[in-house]
């Protein structure tokens, strides 16, 4: 019978080497998966990216442009007067708001006009602002009373007291 020694040197070394490359061997194809992983994440992605810009020109060449002609368009002329107001006396105006623009002040007034309120220029503010009321009233409670109205149709305003 033959005796065979365990636990001998070159067993030893045998055996931590044999360890050494299928530990190096599993760090390898761990590295090698991760990599490939990332990489075939970042192909899919950008392969889903080309998609949709293709898909987005596709659509494009298939959409249509509409123009329509409408010829000519007649000119319309609006009149618009404001009553034309004492200067030397008191007004308690309902503001409905300062324009720094003439032709955005008279968009309002048209605009308070049309929906039935006796708008009308106040004075300029001192910042040079065109105040559009929605109404120049003679009186404390009639302002407050319209006021009341135009607030609950969830309308701004406000009272100026000119003197």
């Amino acid at each position: 019978m033959k005796t065979v020694k365990r636990g001998s040197k070159k067993d030893i070394q045998f055996i931590s080497s044999s360890i050494l490359k299928n530990a190096a061997i599993f760090i390898f194809l761990i590295g090698v998966s991760f990599f490939g992983y990332f990489n075939y994440t970042n192909y899919i992605d950008n392969e889903k990216l080309n998609n949709i810009a293709l898909a987005q020109q596709e659509i494009l060449k298939n959409v249509q442009t509409a123009t329509f002609d409408l010829g000519e368009l007649p000119l319309i002329n609006l009149t618009v007067s404001a009553p034309v107001v004492d200067q030397n006396s008191s007004y308690f105006s309902v503001i409905s708001g300062s324009f720094r623009s003439k032709e955005n002040a008279q968009k309002q007034l048209n605009n308070l006009i049309n929906l039935g309120y006796k708008a009308s220029y106040t004075s300029i503010n001192p910042k040079g602002l065109f105040r559009v009321a929605y109404a120049r009233l003679k009186t404390r409670n009639a302002a407050a009373s319209l006021m009341s109205k135009i607030k609950a149709k969830g309308q701004d305003a406000w009272l100026l007291i000119e003197n």
